[in-house]
């Protein structure tokens, strides 16, 4: 969970998810001399409200929800799930 951000800080983080933006990290990754591959891509999101995660463990099986706090009709405050994802199949 975290409060809204900066707008700088939301364009580079979205920048940095961007085709070009993981070009840079390579390049800047092998000009540095760091070895190994780290190979990630952002298939979701991102998102930059308050929210709410989960992770549920169950073995190996590996799944977590973002949801955020939304006003109801009624007045009340109820969550709404605004990304879910399985991490592993287990």
């Amino acid at each position: 969970m975290r409060n809204r951000v900066e707008r700088r800080v939301l364009l580079l983080n979205k920048f940095a998810g961007s085709r070009i933006g993981q070009m840079l990290g390579r390049a800047l990754a092998r000009d540095t001399g760091i070895t190994g591959q780290f190979d990630w891509k952002v298939t979701d999101g991102p998102w930059f409200g308050n929210e709410i995660v989960s992770l549920e463990l169950e073995g190996r099986r590996a799944h977590f929800q973002i949801s955020r706090p939304v006003e109801t009709h009624a007045g009340d405050t109820t969550l709404k799930e605004v990304g879910s994802k399985r991490l592993s199949q287990g």
